[in-house]
């Protein structure tokens, strides 16, 4: 038989279970739980936590909705576009603004559905917006050609 080489920090064996005095109604044997120091750190932590990914939710939030109105605004201006190239008539309903005759004659202008939030770094057609943009205004021009401006 081996002898374990600690053997001198390993503690005695007990061969029946710790006996608890029994006190009464407030002792139920078995029971375990969390002490209130963990209770507090697992709530430090939750806060911690909390404190960094709220504002970036709010911020994918903000970039995903900006990113969204731009893209329909786009699509719009893009079909404006096509319409002034070839010569037809058509009519875009942008939900940013009133409706707009594309027939080639005139410049128009396209704009975007305003969002909430700091959506700075979204782009459009090669611009950036900041963070105190709010929409987008895209312009089409006679020759079919697009240009984005951002707009508090």
């Amino acid at each position: 038989m081996s002898q374990h080489p600690f053997r001198w920090l390993s503690l005695p064996r007990v061969s029946a279970p710790l006996h608890r005095p029994h006190l009464g109604r407030l002792s139920i044997a078995g029971t375990s739980g969390f002490t209130l120091l963990e209770l507090m750190i697992v709530a430090a932590i939750v806060g911690i936590l909390s404190a960094i990914v709220v504002p970036q939710y709010r911020r994918a939030m903000a970039v995903a909705e900006a990113s969204s109105s731009i893209l329909e605004t786009v699509a719009f201006a893009e079909q404006c576009a096509v319409a002034h190239k070839s010569g037809l008539h058509t009519v875009v309903d942008p939900p940013g603004g009133p409706s707009r005759n594309c027939n080639g004659t005139s410049a128009r202008q396209i704009n975007s559905r305003s969002w909430s939030g700091d959506a700075s770094g979204v782009l459009c057609m090669g611009q950036q917006a900041q963070g105190t943009h709010r929409r987008a205004m895209l312009r089409v021009a006679v020759n079919g050609s697009i240009t984005c401006t951002f707009l508090p």
